[in-house]
């Protein structure tokens, strides 16, 4: 996975970068032919996720700039980007918290590439990241706040800094004040 940093001045570097996708994409994205549409996108939300689980920084990092330019390329579709929100945002029984984490890992991954990917489920990620799940789990909060940080900061959609400082704040505060003295 770290080949993704080759660079790509030369024919070479562009061939490696373009050879790993390749294989991510045989290995990641290529569902079973006797699946539905919805069902491969499924899988392939389920594959990515899986990405995260015992994951160095390194290789979330390698991972982030793989999955930026597979965004670029077309090669994750918008119906995985809403798999994987259906899975950050389920509410209706417990699913794993590091089912959970890591489909905001991803999700927040692919946010470099597109912005509006955070932009359009904004109220979700505040009710789950910084609602009562992230309070009770740290780490998904902080995922959260990283996804959040992918916004493009400018006032369009009417999100705006002083909205989001107001909310990190009163997280703030209600994590300082669950935390035992």
């Amino acid at each position: 996975m770290h080949l993704v940093w080759t660079k790509s001045n030369s024919d070479e570097g562009k061939g490696v970068q373009n050879h790993l996708i390749d294989c991510y994409k045989g290995l990641f994205f290529d569902a079973p032919d006797h699946l539905s549409p919805s069902d491969s996108a499924t899988y392939i939300a389920r594959n990515l996720i899986s990405l995260t689980y015992g994951s160095t920084l390194a290789e979330l990092t390698s991972l982030e700039q793989l999955l930026c330019n597979m965004m670029r390329q077309g090669v994750v579709t918008s119906t995985v980007v809403s798999k994987l929100w259906q899975v950050y945002g389920f509410q209706k029984r417990e699913i794993s918290k590091t089912q959970r984490r890591g489909a905001i890992i991803i999700l927040g991954m692919l946010a470099l590439a597109d912005s509006d990917i955070v932009a359009r489920e904004l109220d979700t990620l505040l009710n789950i990241g910084l609602g009562p799940l992230g309070t009770s789990d740290l780490e998904l909060a902080r995922h959260s706040c990283i996804a959040l940080q992918r916004l493009n900061m400018k006032p369009k959609k009417g999100i705006s800094i002083a909205f989001l400082v107001l909310i990190q704040r009163n997280f703030r505060s209600e994590t300082r004040s669950k935390t035992p003295s």
